[in-house]
């Protein structure tokens, strides 16, 4: 009996140790097998261009290193994160996609440019990196969230949402009604973003407004409802969890909306719905998956109806389009902070001034005629382009802003903001970034993509939408408890009053 409590408190002394390694050897097989490949698609797309430099092979190379640490270190410390998503945009964007593009000789949109253009390009990527991870980690008062690769206990981020079933209720029944009314007036329409015309008008603003707000609530109201039957639901809470799944789905459906709308929607659902993409390495590789496999997949209901799609077709394209596809503009974020820079140095700094049309991005264009529209879309006007619609990655927009000040002015304001908001989720201080949150971290990635202006337009009005509908949950909360306050005093002098007639008896 000695000797097997002793075995088991062996056991229980080197479980962690044990862990440790596992953990270890898990990403060493992956870093491994990833660099395998990578290098094999090195050695086969290197044959397209002969005229390499090894200056900016290294550059490209050692900036890979940076970002996959980055990223092994945020994963780390924790299994999702705003974080995380920086490091793995950083990779995928301004490492693996350009350095194919430069071996293949293939910029995106048709540019070229010379070495010296790639070699400053990868000196800001540096810089901003260095940056943020000198915010991001060095705390001169005291460590918040420990090292720079430390592992972090992870909490329980739900633990604590309460939800006003009245409330629900009115949510799921509003939400029910606006699916209903959209599907009697587009019918199939809504499944297809070719033919998804439910949110479109004349008035831009408009449209991006009824674009944001519609799916928020949607979603919100989706999310409390999951809370709601937590941990020991009953038959009444499923069935709203069941009818709100329902409005979801038609007024949300993922092929009849923009690919980040439905990133950000429905990742966030599964970080809220499913614990097992809240551990290990799942939500990295849902997001490897889903930018690789989904994301192209996807792009074919930009341009044909739910029923023209040919599923077994659209597979196949995907599979045999995986490495051409990394030359296409849905990788363009590297090609535009190019073009920024040369924009720049054509038309001048901004000054602020594409910063101030992200911070009043709510001023209708009546009233502001010179307004600024998106930094990528700026460049693409004043090169003369016919397709505007571009992205413009955050460091070049701040470079575009201020120039070299702006790469680190950026890169300290957006260090500080990831810093915040990964404590405050994963401390479990705000019970409204417990609703948000696994939403926004999705969203990262396409903010880093940018333009800015369009993105965090879209991410303010999705954060406001759902906040109101927390914050109207809370009043219901209140209004319940001082309601059971009232019956549970008025009971009390009732029973006073009953006893003092009996003791007067």
């Amino acid at each position: 009996m000695d000797r097997f409590i002793g075995n088991a408190k062996k056991r229980e002394n080197f479980s962690p140790y044990h862990r440790e390694w596992k953990r270890a050897a898990v990403r060493a097989v992956v870093t491994v097998v990833l660099w395998a490949v990578f290098l094999l698609l090195f050695y086969d797309t290197g044959k397209d261009n002969p005229d390499l430099s090894p200056a900016t092979l290294v550059t490209f190379f050692f900036n890979g290193g940076l970002f996959y640490g980055m990223m092994l270190c945020a994963l780390r410390k924790r299994a999702f994160s705003i974080d995380l998503m920086h490091a793995f945009f950083l990779f995928s964007f301004m490492f693996f996609a350009p350095l194919i593009q430069y071996l293949k000789g293939e910029w995106c949109w048709g540019t070229d440019f010379p070495e010296s253009r790639i070699l400053f390009t990868n000196f800001l990527l540096d810089l901003w990196c260095f940056v943020y991870l000198a915010v991001r980690n060095l705390h001169p008062f005291r460590r918040k969230d420990g090292g720079l690769c430390e592992r972090l206990q992870p909490p329980r981020p739900y633990a604590a949402v309460r939800v006003s079933r009245a409330f629900l209720v009115c949510c799921v029944l509003l939400s029910d009604v606006v699916a209903l009314f959209l599907f009697a007036r587009y019918g199939t329409a809504l499944f297809s973003r070719a033919t998804n015309t439910a949110f479109t008008f004349s008035n831009s603003s408009l449209s991006l407004i009824v674009s944001s707000v519609v799916p928020a609530f949607v979603t919100g109201t989706t999310a409390l409802a999951v809370f709601n039957v937590r941990p020991h639901g009953r038959l009444a809470d499923w069935l709203l969890l069941v009818m709100q799944v329902f409005a979801q789905l038609i007024v949300c459906f993922p092929f009849g909306m923009a690919r980040f709308q439905m990133a950000v929607i429905y990742i966030g659902l599964a970080l809220v719905l499913c614990p097992f993409f809240r551990k290990g390495p799942w939500f990295i590789l849902m997001m490897v998956f889903g930018l690789v496999i989904i994301f192209p997949l996807v792009n074919v209901f930009r341009s044909l109806a739910i029923g023209e799609v040919n599923i077994g077709q659209a597979f196949a394209q995907v599979f045999a389009s995986l490495v051409s596809d990394l030359t296409e503009g849905h990788y363009d974020a590297y090609t535009m902070f190019m073009l920024i820079q040369e924009y720049v140095e054509e038309a001048g700094l901004s000054y602020g001034g594409q910063l101030l049309g992200v911070v009043l991005f709510w001023v209708p264009r009546a009233f502001w005629p010179g307004k600024p529209v998106g930094s990528g879309q700026t460049a693409a006007e004043f090169f003369g382009w016919d397709f505007t619609n571009l992205s413009c990655p955050l460091p070049a927009e701040g470079y575009v802003n201020f120039g070299i000040l702006g790469v680190v002015l950026f890169a300290v304001l957006f260090s500080l903001i990831v810093r915040k908001a990964d404590n405050v989720f994963w401390r479990g201080r705000s019970v409204f970034m417990k609703i948000v949150y696994p939403f926004v971290v999705p969203f990262v990635f396409f903010l880093m993509r940018g333009d800015l202006l369009s993105s965090f337009a879209y991410l303010f009005g999705f954060a406001v939408t759902v906040w109101g509908v927390y914050f109207v949950n809370r009043l219901f909360l209140r209004e319940e408890r001082l309601r059971k306050r009232r019956r549970r005093a008025v009971a009390r002098a009732a029973k006073d009053l009953k006893q003092r007639r009996t003791d007067a008896e």
